[in-house]
């Protein structure tokens, strides 16, 4: 979940993850803190340490205990970039995907970072497109430090050659298309065309007022959709993403 105006690539990759972060959700088309914010009012150490208490017992006492650890793990690991492959998805949509996910697949995302590196632990040929120029520079640094194969990124600073990026792939050849980055509802649109039979077109924070007040157009009636309400990796909140499983799918 990595959107936001171009910063200098000199900065540091703390600074860069912050600067990606803050600037996303004062993108008021994508996040209105008016609607959509679940941070309290109340921001001090107390305050985080209780979210933080809530958060982690929630997850233990939950049908996935494991989770709580996992959690604990990616909030220490938050403020180091790109240190655990895990996407900021609910860790119930994560479950869902790693079931139904071939080998070999192909994928697409809209907006690189954590969830990129989980694809190709998986074995997955990638797809990404980023449009900020310092997080595009730092992902494609970490990818060749580590001497990991099989992705292609992309930048893509504008909303017409972010949106339009997906048409580097054949119609109906990819297996899972994410939606976390930037002008979700045209990459949504956009994305279509391009799943295959029993892909999943996947959109995280589904939660939020640019998809709740508005219907997104596009999206075939009978394809099934799942809500995955809940906590997730290097979230102190609960959040929402959403499958949707195209003809014959998941």
């Amino acid at each position: 979940m990595h959107s936001s105006p171009q910063s200098r690539p000199s900065r540091s990759p703390l600074s860069t993850d912050r600067r990606n972060t803050l600037s996303l959700f004062a993108d008021k088309n994508a996040f209105d803190p008016n609607r959509d914010s679940k941070m309290p009012v109340r921001r001090g150490p107390f305050w985080l340490v209780l979210r933080a208490l809530a958060a982690f017992f929630s997850l233990l006492i939950s049908r996935h205990p494991s989770d709580a650890l996992t959690w604990l793990r990616s909030m220490y690991l938050r403020r180091r970039p790109l240190r655990m492959a895990i996407p900021w998805l609910t860790f119930d949509a994560i479950r869902h995907i790693k079931a139904n996910l071939p080998d070999d697949a192909r994928v697409f995302e809209f907006g690189s970072g954590h969830s990129t590196l989980f694809w190709l632990s998986r074995g997955a040929h990638v797809t990404s497109v980023e449009d900020d120029e310092a997080w595009y520079e730092l992902m494609n640094n970490t990818l060749a430090e580590r001497g990991i194969n099989g992705c292609q990124l992309v930048h893509a600073p504008t909303l017409d050659t972010y949106v339009g990026a997906i048409a580097r792939c054949q119609p109906q050849s990819l297996d899972l298309i994410l939606v976390d980055g930037a002008h979700r509802r045209d990459c949504v649109a956009a994305a279509i065309p391009y799943l295959k039979p029993g892909g999943m077109l996947v959109v995280d924070n589904t939660d939020w007022h640019w998809f709740r007040e508005a219907p997104i157009q596009g999206i075939p009636a009978e394809w099934p959709r799942l809500t995955f309400a809940g906590y997730g990796p290097m979230l102190g909140h609960r959040s929402e993403t959403t499958v949707w499983c195209s003809a014959n799918g998941c």
